[in-house]
């Protein structure tokens, strides 16, 4: 198996925006060949603070992954990001190992 950990963080105010496009996008990730599951854990946080999120997703294998983040759906997925983002991001990606 196969883990991969995205850690966003926005300003407050955007974080509605992130959760309702996770909740968009979520149900249409079980048709993509070797997705296991995905969930979004939200940090709790300090009034004020800027919004944190980890989007997990698990796969059969790390080709799987691959295969959709090269793909045309990542890529509409992903399209609102860049230069100007009030979103910022970070990848990690971990193998299972124990459990």
């Amino acid at each position: 198996m196969f883990v991969v950990m995205n850690r966003l963080s926005a300003a407050p105010g955007f974080a509605e925006r992130i959760e309702q496009g996770f909740a968009h996008a979520a149900p249409g990730m079980r048709a993509v060949p070797g997705f296991v599951d995905f969930r979004l854990l939200r940090a709790r946080a300090s009034a004020g603070a800027d919004a944190l999120y980890i989007a997990e997703t698990t796969w059969q294998d790390e080709a799987s992954y691959q295969a959709w983040a090269q793909g045309t759906a990542f890529a509409r997925a992903h399209s609102g990001g860049g230069a100007g983002s009030p979103l910022t991001a970070t990848l990690e990606s971990f193998d299972i190992v124990g459990g």
